[in-house]
């Protein structure tokens, strides 16, 4: 119930074009068609995502999308629901088919990713896995990004898809089947098919499907169905570049001219890009800092004895960041924070039941001031250019200027009236989740508010103090000179107050709980078992 109500929270907001999600819709349009050329699109799906070809432009999307988007659009154009003119809902440029759309490429998958999140989640740290999988898909950029027609939440199902199959195989005393390591390889290859990084974690993942083998032949055993897993997958995008581009191999994004640089624009990875992609106004950790907590986390699923699966996880997050930060676009353009990192959120949001488990004070006070800083930005629209223009949803928010929801589709025109729905079933997921923690005891209490404290202090005024956000400026403008402060040099220090302010009721509603902390020993005797042949840690 709780994961449903948040799948009903991402397929109420109705969010802006921007030329991202047009680009996937042109390419949608076209496969309907029958035709990989999006000439004809342009006019009910304008976008600056194209690359030009022969005079003919082409979606500079990866075609996964596009694919598995048929069924749905079919069924729209059936009934007269896209393939039009956009239709626009809410006072800002929007198009309903677009919106209804992403309800089966972006929601859909969404909810898929949380339940799969809570399975693995709730095996490792029995009890948890809801709250852990709540948090994630609320306290970090999987939510506004689960209201747009992006291919990254679809991605994310896919490659985390493959990782549980490979979950369930290691727990299985008999060893894992092959059609299950073909089937882990097959979500890989069509990952990799919608989103390009997915190659990433695919070769993490190889090498954790071959984790516990004894010799080379039990190694050859698991790696082989895997590996023709991961070719099946990764055929339809041949055949699309065939067809499209008259080469197997040849990629859309080889046209784009900053793809010319490097490798497909990657370059040596730049730590201070790191640092950015983590700590600016709009950085991964300065928006949803329960992720720090993710990472203590997954160091106790590793001392646990689940260490196959915690080095998995830090890895894929690790390689992620590495390749991100070598990326000549490293924001990914007008977002509200580093929209390449999304892949990693699910593998990171492991490591949150162990944490609420073992340290419930800082992980609730951090998991609530990450909700509100992802739900704001959510409700008031979520794309910005760069980190000084992040107070825009602050004020948007005071001045009541919100997005429009499915309430909107239906004559609600009141902006705050919209989304009093959004907000009750974001209230019951919450409630529910909540129920599942420990209750901190006084010195949890304290250090839940000093983590609260001092990651608001941090969000207000350290990446304006500490040059983070100065940095960025001259990424984001790729060396085109300062970028206009409209809201100040510290754009963000109404949402990280009002961030705190959610942080510490969220200690207080857990210390008002009934429920008392169980003793450590309790919580590591009903601990989730790590696999066979794997030892077992006792609990910190």
């Amino acid at each position: 119930m709780a994961l449903l109500a948040v799948a009903l929270v991402y397929a109420a907001a109705i969010q802006p074009l921007n030329w991202n999600e047009t680009s996937h819709y042109a390419l949608v349009q076209a496969f309907f068609d029958g035709t990989p050329i999006i000439d004809d699109y342009l006019d009910n799906a304008p976008t600056g995502d194209r690359v030009g070809v022969d005079g003919h432009w082409y979606s500079s999307r990866a075609p996964g999308l596009a694919y598995l988007t048929q069924p749905a659009y079919a069924g729209l154009k059936l009934v007269g629901l896209a393939g039009g003119d956009p239709v626009t809902v809410g006072p800002y440029p929007t198009d309903r088919a677009v919106w209804l759309l992403g309800l089966w490429a972006a929601v859909l998958p969404a909810f898929v990713l949380l339940l799969l999140v809570r399975s693995v989640a709730d095996r490792i740290e029995p009890g948890l896995g809801t709250t852990a999988a709540v948090t994630v898909g609320l306290g970090t950029l999987l939510l506004p990004f689960a209201t747009l027609l992006f291919a990254h939440v679809l991605a994310a199902a896919l490659v985390f898809g493959s990782f549980a199959v490979l979950f369930g195989e290691r727990a299985r005393p008999a060893g894992p089947r092959r059609w299950a390591l073909g089937a882990a390889g097959l979500l890989a290859g069509i990952a990799f098919m919608t989103e390009y990084p997915a190659a990433l974690i695919g070769v993490v993942l190889a090498a954790y499907a071959l984790g516990g083998s004894r010799d080379l032949r039990g190694a050859l055993d698991r790696f082989w169905p895997y590996a023709l897993g991961a070719f099946v997958g990764s055929v339809p995008l041949a055949l699309y570049n065939k067809w499209a581009f008259g080469s197997f191999t040849k990629l859309a994004y080889a046209g784009l001219e900053e793809h010319q640089q490097g490798f497909f624009g990657i370059d040596v990875p730049d730590p201070s890009v790191a640092i950015q992609l983590l700590m600016t106004s709009r950085g991964l950790l300065t928006l949803a800092p329960v992720l720090v907590m993710a990472a203590v986390g997954l160091v106790l699923v590793w001392r646990r004895g689940w260490r196959a699966e915690a080095l998995a996880c830090g890895a894929i997050a690790l390689v992620l960041l590495v390749y991100n930060a070598g990326y000549y676009l490293p924001f990914g353009g007008e977002t509200p924070g580093p929209r390449f990192l999304i892949l990693s959120l699910p593998f990171l949001g492991l490591g949150l039941a162990s944490a609420f488990a073992r340290f419930p004070g800082p992980t609730l006070a951090l998991a609530g001031a990450s909700i509100a800083a992802m739900v704001i930005p959510t409700m008031t629209g979520p794309a910005v250019g760069s980190e000084p223009e992040t107070g825009v949803w602050v004020q948007r928010l005071g001045d009541g200027d919100l997005q429009a929801t499915a309430f909107t589709v239906f004559g609600v025109d009141t902006p705050w009236l919209a989304w009093v729905p959004a907000l009750v079933l974001l209230g019951l997921a919450l409630v529910i989740a909540l129920r599942a923690v420990p209750r901190p005891s006084n010195r949890q209490l304290g250090v839940g508010l000093a983590a609260v404290a001092t990651w608001a202090l941090f969000a207000a005024f350290g990446p304006h103090a500490f040059g983070i956000d100065g940095a960025a400026e001259e990424t984001v403008a790729l060396g085109l000179g300062k970028l206009p402060h409209p809201y100040g040099m510290q754009p963000i220090d109404k949402l990280a107050l009002i961030g705190a302010v959610a942080g510490v009721a969220a200690l207080a509603a857990a210390r008002l709980s009934r429920r008392a902390a169980p003793a450590a020993p309790s919580r590591a005797a009903t601990a989730g078992s790590p696999p066979a042949g794997f030892p077992s840690v006792p609990a910190p």
